[in-house]
C-alpha cells in the first residue's frame, strides 16, 4: 500500500513546511518500525531551530533502518545536498556534543535524491562506528513499511486518496471540534480508567478487543483519546490506522506486521492475529456479541468536571440545556 513515491518527497522539500516536518517524519518511522527504544530524541516544528543534533536515538538492535546502539542524526532539505552534508560532518565530527564518535552511527537524511551519497560516505568514514545516508530513494521505501506513517505524511502533502482508511487525528479533530469549542481527550476518557488499561495493553500485545459505547463514533473516539494520551502515545499512534474497508482490512492484514487497527469488520480476525496485529472492533450498546466487551459508562459528575475544566460550562443556563441534551 504505496502513500508516498520519491516524487512527492523531492516536491516536497522545495517546501517551508518540509524543514519543520522531516524531522517529525523520521520520529514517526522509529516509532513505527522498532518495538523497543533506549532513547529517542526528535525535536520537529518550532524545535528544529534548536541547537545541537536533529536526533538522537538509542536502539537494543538493528530494526528496519534504525541502526544498533546509539545514531546521531541530522536532516537537510537544501538543494545543494553535499554542502549541507559536508557543513554538517566537519562540524560534528570536531564537536559531537558529548557523544562518542566510535560508538555512534552518523545517519545524514535528505528527502532529495543524492547520487554521491556513497562517495560521500566513503570519504567521511573515519572516526564513526558506521556512517549512513537516506535520501528519497530510501525514505520511500521505509515509508511503504510504515502504512500509518505514509498516510500521515500524505495527507500533510495533500496527496492522500480516498479509500477505506482514516488517520485517527483527523477523526478526532472532526469529531470534537465545534462551532466555538474543540473538546479534550478528557470528555470521553473520564471515569473510564479500566477500560484505558485494557485498551493500551491491546496495543502493545497483539490482541482482538471491542469496545461498546454507545455509538460507534463514541467508542472510536474513546480508543483515540486513550492511546493519544498515554505515555506511549507516539509509538503506538504510528501503527494505529481506522479501518472502514474490507479489502484495506485485508491488504493492511496481510502485507504489513505489528498494526493497531481500529475497524467496525469482524472478518478475518485470526488471521489479523497471527500477523502480530492489534484489532479493536467498534460496537454499540444494541448489539450482543460472544466475545467479552470493555465498556464503562459517563459518569455524570465526572463528564461535568471535564466539560468546566474545559471551559465549555461558561453559564448554569448552558449548564442545564446539556444536561437536558445529554439524557
Amino acid at each position: 500500500m504505496k502513500f508516498i513515491t520519491s516524487t512527492h518527497l523531492k516536491q516536497w522539500a522545495d517546501t517551508r513546511e518540509c524543514q519543520s516536518l522531516l524531522p517529525e517524519l523520521m520520529r514517526r518511522l522509529i516509532c513505527a518500525s522498532v518495538k523497543q527504544l533506549d532513547k529517542l530524541s526528535f525535536p520537529c516544528g518550532d524545535a528544529v531551530h534548536m541547537p545541537g543534533w536533529d536526533g538522537i536515538v538509542s536502539s537494543p538492535e538493528p530494526i528496519d533502518m534504525v541502526p544498533e546502539g546509539e545514531s546521531l542524526w541530522e536532516c537537510g532539505v537544501n538543494k545543494d545536498i553535499q554542502t549541507k552534508a559536508n557543513d554538517d560532518i566537519i562540524k560534528r565530527t570536531a564537536n559531537p556534543l558529548g557523544r562518542i564518535k566510535s560508538d555512534s552511527t552518523f545517519v545524514f537524511v535528505t528527502p532529495r535524491e543524492w547520487a554521491g551519497a556513497d562517495a560521500w560516505i566513503a570519504a567521511n568514514q573515519s572516526g564513526w562506528k558506521n556512517l549512513v545516508v537516506y535520501t528519497a530513494v530510501e525514505l520511500e521505501v521505509w515509508i511503504e513499511k510504515c502504512p500509518a506513517v505514509g498516510m500521515w505524511l500524505a495527507d500533510k502533502l495533500n496527496v492522500l486518496n480516498a479509500g477505506g482508511y482514516q488517520l485517527p487525528d483527523v477523526f478526532w479533530m472532526q469529531w470534537a471540534s465545534g462551532d466555538k469549542y474543540t473538546l479534550p481527550y478528557q470528555i470521553v476518557t473520564a471515569g473510564r480508567n479500566q477500560a484505558m488499561d485494557k485498551v493500551l495493553e491491546a496495543c502493545i500485545n497483539p490482541t482482538i478487543i471491542e469496545i461498546e459505547a454507545l455509538t460507534q463514533s463514541e467508542a472510536l473516539a474513546f480508543v483515540i483519546a486513550s492511546i493519544a494520551t498515554c505515555c506511549n502515545a507516539d509509538k503506538l499512534m504510528a501503527k494505529t490506522i481506522v479501518v472502514t474497508d474490507k479489502n484495506t482490512f485485508e491488504d493492511l492484514v496481510s502485507h504489513y506486521e505489528n498494526l493497531i487497527i481500529i475497524t467496525t469488520l469482524r472478518d478475518n480476525m485470526s488471521y489479523a492475529l497471527s500477523n502480530n496485529h492489534t484489532v479493536i472492533v467498534l460496537s454499540h450498546q444494541r448489539i450482543k456479541f460472544l466475545q467479552p466487551r470493555s465498556y464503562q459508562g459517563w459518569n455524570e459528575k465526572v463528564l461535568l468536571k471535564q466539560l468546566k475544566n474545559a471551559a465549555l460550562i461558561p453559564s448554569k443556563q448552558e449548564k442545564l440545556q446539556l444536561i437536558r441534551v445529554g439524557t
